[in-house]
């Protein structure tokens, strides 16, 4: 049998792909931001309010039914009130100019999951007065006004990530 063998010509077929993907890869280069802009985003997930929280005596009145039912005929996980609840209002000002004013609805089908914000935005480099507001579309004492305010000095092509974290219970900036 015959002896294969690597030749040049062999080498160079299977070095050729390599020089494509290198000259590809680097040649047309793609920026994401223009060499004097940044951008501020904003991403967080919220569980707001439900829309009807039972009283005292709904809620006696509701376990008094459920005792009433056979055990093997209970549903599981059933609470008092609706399951449906409130849209986040979120606003996003900067230098004093307002951006972003939005209601956003809950996920799940009956509007009963957590509320999942995403807002981003491009401008000009440099120092901004930022102001953002967030608060459950309801209305009532126990409902808190979420509000971050703050001077930043944005670095050309760079992101600020601005989240929400339930356990300070506070809107947090990551630079």
């Amino acid at each position: 049998m015959k002896e294969r063998r690597l030749t040049f010509g062999g080498v160079g077929m299977l070095f050729l792909p390599t020089v494509f993907i290198y000259i590809f890869s680097t040649s047309p280069s793609y920026e994401f931001f223009k060499p004097d802009e940044s951008q501020l985003l904003l991403s967080l997930k919220k569980r707001t309010e439900k829309v009807k929280v039972c009283d005292e005596a709904e809620q006696e009145a509701f376990q008094a039914a459920q005792a009433n039912v056979l055990k093997h005929m209970r549903t599981q996980h059933v609470q008092c009130g609706s399951r449906e609840r409130v849209p986040l209002t979120v606003k996003i000002a900067m230098d004093g100019k307002e951006y972003v004013s939005k209601s956003i609805e809950p996920a799940g089908l009956r509007s009963d999951s957590v509320v999942f914000v995403f807002e981003k935005f491009t401008f000009k480099s440099g120092p901004h007065d930022i102001l953002i507001t967030m608060k459950d579309a309801k209305e009532g004492p126990e409902i808190k006004t979420y509000e971050f305010r703050e001077h930043i000095d944005f670095q050309p092509r760079r992101v600020v990530l601005v989240t929400y974290t339930p356990e300070s219970d506070a809107l947090h900036i990551h630079k």
